[in-house]
């Protein structure tokens, strides 16, 4: 969305993107470099948009990948703020679509077992922040991703 390119944040080219290591993942330092990351009210957003497009064509769900994980460090991922926000569409939509999180109680490693268990087809998933042919593999998204793989005993395919 091209309004964004003049907001504040690493992710819309204002600031600089931090960088994590494993050990750092789940702790104060993620909760304290999350603000770097944050685009403001991308979700709310995202969800918006979906909202609109679920009514034009009759859907009755729309669908996003929020996580466990994330939502420790982002309130926009959180149980609370699906509840909120498909509160929101009751009065904002006449044909009422829901939020549908189906990954909210999962951790990233669950994710990529899951993803194995479905034939997923994970080579077309993206988690860094930057672009590219092949992801930084330093920004708390790739080392995020990297961990989920490695628990999950899974070779990640953009990396091998």
């Amino acid at each position: 969305l091209p309004f964004y390119t003049g907001f504040r944040g690493a992710l819309t080219g204002k600031g600089t993107l931090p960088h994590l290591r494993d050990d750092e993942l789940d702790s104060e330092k993620a909760v304290e470099t999350a603000g770097a990351v944050w685009v403001p009210a991308r979700n709310m957003v995202f969800l918006s948009i979906g909202a609109a497009f679920a009514e034009n064509f009759g859907c009755e769900l729309i669908t996003t990948g929020f996580d466990r994980e994330e939502a420790a460090t982002f309130p926009d991922n959180t149980v609370e703020f699906i509840d909120r926000f498909n509160r929101a569409l009751e009065y904002g939509t006449l044909s009422r679509p829901v939020v549908f999180a189906p990954l909210k109680d999962m951790d990233k490693k669950d994710i990529v077992r899951r993803g194995i268990e479905i034939h997923a087809p994970l080579e077309l998933s993206w988690s860094c922040y930057l672009s590219g042919e092949k992801p930084c593999g330093s920004c708390e998204s790739c080392v995020r991703r990297e961990r989920a793989f490695r628990l999950a005993g899974i070779e990640d395919p953009l990396i091998s």
